[in-house]
């Protein structure tokens, strides 16, 4: 038997491929520089190439401000795909938040033409204060996002409606730079809408894509040469519409106004209203049916309290729940409430009533302070008294919740198109104490071969396995538990891993431990329990078989695979298992399951050195 064992080992190694010369050729280059404010059109995607993949790896790249990032796994060529790369830069990684501009230099094989690295022009910051903007970036996304990601009862048009006015409140139009020609890149970066609350197009449309995909809608970036402009198209149930978050947050700014003409609309719509020949885009949204729908009566945000939307109707000053269904809205109350505000010879009167919510009650704003009304008791109460200084037509035409530092925050004026006497004016709030969350646990299973240094981390629903494997620091993650202590029995590590606290909903989980553990992510659904996924096994790179060691087996078992023979990689498990075993087979990390990965696993069987000794 032992003599069988190593013919057949020594007929594995035979069958696997050697490893080929690779060219030492000086690589071509070539640089791109920042275009802002001219926007580029979408580009053709190579049929061979994963963007998610690529966006990853420049995401990681860039996170870890890399000199030149390794782009050459992706098949891109100089000659056909630079458009493309372009595209990916500067539309498609909005999380992008230590650039200096949107300028970058490529390099490329002379004898290929393959693209092979990538250099970004970083801004002038400190690895500590890259991360920095990177921990804020994605802080401020969690709370635009906060009741939306992983909120299956919630249909994509309603996420797309509320992100859509989160978006307009946080952020206002950079007028002072504009007018000056001066524009800062933050300022055409979602990093400058979502964290800076200051943008031009280009910071709304890219903030809005990443909160829309994180909140699992699918969107793109829109342009036009012609009028100098950029905005989103937005898919609902796979039909495109435009959305315009810039246009529906007007100028000069008002806390908490938003306005709704630009959202959902169909291409002849948009160009209609917008006097536009043309949008510089492939995609045609033709479907009217949201451009009458009821929140075009509102310029105040529309709220998520109790799982319902509700908004204030500018035209009755009604407070109206919505039905985004089908558009329509009923009356929950009427503030019967009129600003003034004067000019020489006239007096103007309107509604100017914004909405905001603290999660269990509404908080809207009257012209003499704001009031919080409760939707279970349908009672009103006074819980700020502006200063209006005994001013004619001096009234609160803005108001917001500052949810981080729990304050309300009211805007007074006495003319709602001037901010030339406007006034700030403060009120602490106190935000209800959130209702507890359910826990998500599991004993982590692996092999006892030394110390445990495991990592468990939770991401949307919406993410690739690739972008969640190359996530450096774990920078999309929404949250990571502190593993227990653990226990070794039977050549095994049973390791308690624990998340506290988890928003119902939707997720990935992520499961790792250094060393020769190839990392595991599995969907999980967590509910208003408290759940336990029982015991989840971390496989040894190489253990093809799963039966906790790796040998000549698992070898033979890759090298049927790699030569499109019949093998323990076929059919007979769920995907999630199918595409685990063969991560744990590409023990050399480069994406392919093949002969090379074979060999090496027949190395390590035969106590030779191999690609295990750098997993070490």
């Amino acid at each position: 038997m032992k003599v069988r064992q190593l013919f057949s080992l020594f007929l594995i190694l035979a069958l696997c491929l050697a490893v080929f010369p690779v060219s030492a050729e000086e690589p071509r280059t070539i640089t791109a520089e920042a275009e802002a404010p001219k926007l580029s059109l979408a580009a053709p995607v190579p049929e061979e190439t994963d963007g998610a993949a690529l966006r990853a790896a420049i995401l990681a790249g860039a996170r870890a401000q890399e000199e030149w990032i390794d782009i050459s796994a992706f098949g891109l060529s100089a000659d056909g795909d630079a458009a493309y790369l372009k595209h990916i830069i500067q539309n498609e990684i909005p999380e992008l938040c230590n650039l200096a501009d949107g300028g970058y230099t490529f390099s490329w094989s002379n004898a290929s033409g393959a693209i092979l690295s990538l250099k970004l022009h970083y801004a002038e910051l400190t690895r500590e204060e890259s991360e920095a903007r990177y921990t804020a970036f994605y802080a401020a996304a969690d709370r635009l996002l906060d009741g939306i990601r992983g909120n299956d009862a919630l249909s994509e048009t309603e996420k797309a409606l509320l992100l859509h006015d989160r978006l307009a409140v946080c952020a206002a139009y950079d007028t002072e730079h504009l007018s000056q020609n001066n524009v800062p890149h933050d300022s055409y970066s979602a990093y400058g809408a979502m964290v800076l609350g200051t943008a031009v197009c280009q910071g709304y449309s890219a903030a809005y894509l990443y909160l829309l995909r994180e909140a699992g809608v699918e969107a793109e970036i829109c342009t036009s040469d012609e009028i100098r402009h950029q905005w989103n198209i937005v898919y609902i149930g796979g039909v495109p519409y435009h959305v315009d978050v810039t246009w529906d947050d007007p100028v000069e700014d008002l806390t908490g106004r938003v306005t709704h003409d630009n959202f959902l609309l169909s291409t002849d719509t948009m160009l209609a209203r917008h006097e536009m020949k043309e949008a510089d885009h492939t995609t045609a949204p033709v479907d009217t049916t949201y451009e009458t729908y009821a929140w075009t009566r509102s310029h105040s945000q529309i709220v998520l309290c109790g799982g319902r939307l509700y908004f204030l109707d500018r035209k009755t000053g009604d407070l109206c729940l919505l039905n985004a269904a089908d558009g329509t809205a009923e009356t929950v109350t009427a503030f019967s409430a009129v600003w003034e505000y004067y000019e020489p010879g006239y007096v103007w009167s309107a509604f100017f009533g914004r909405l905001e919510t603290d999660g269990e009650s509404l908080l809207y704003s009257l012209p003499d302070g704001v009031f919080r009304y409760s939707p279970e008791t349908g009672l009103s109460e006074r819980v700020a008294k502006a200063d209006l200084k005994n001013e004619q037509g001096r009234a609160v035409f803005g108001f917001a919740l500052d949810r981080e530092n729990e304050r309300l925050v009211c805007e007074i004026r006495t003319d709602p198109g001037s901010i030339e006497d406007r006034e700030f004016q403060y009120y602490p709030y106190a935000l209800p104490a959130p209702a507890p969350l359910p826990a998500l646990s599991l004993t982590l299973l692996s092999r006892a071969d030394g110390g445990f240094a495991a990592y468990a981390a939770l991401y949307p629903a919406g993410e690739t396995d690739e972008r969640i494997l190359s996530d450096a620091g774990g920078a999309l993650a929404l949250d990571t538990a502190l593993p227990g202590e653990a226990i070794a029995a039977g050549g095994l590590f049973a390791q308690p891993v624990t998340f506290p606290e988890v928003a119902p909903g939707a997720y990935k989980l992520l499961l790792a431990k250094e060393g020769r553990h190839a990392p595991r992510v599995l969907a999980v659904t967590v509910g208003e329990e408290n759940a336990d996924l029982g015991e989840i096994v971390l496989r040894l790179y190489g253990d093809v078989n799963g039966d906790g060691a790796v040998n000549a087996k698992d070898a033979l078992q890759t090298v049927r695979f790699a030569a499109g023979k019949a093998s323990l990689f076929d059919g007979g498990a769920d995907p999630e298992t199918a595409a685990y075993r063969l991560r744990a087979a590409d023990v050399n990390g480069d994406g392919a399951v093949d002969r090379e990965d074979a060999r090496q696993i027949a190395l390590f069987a035969a106590g030779k050195a191999s690609q295990f000794d750098l997993l070490a």
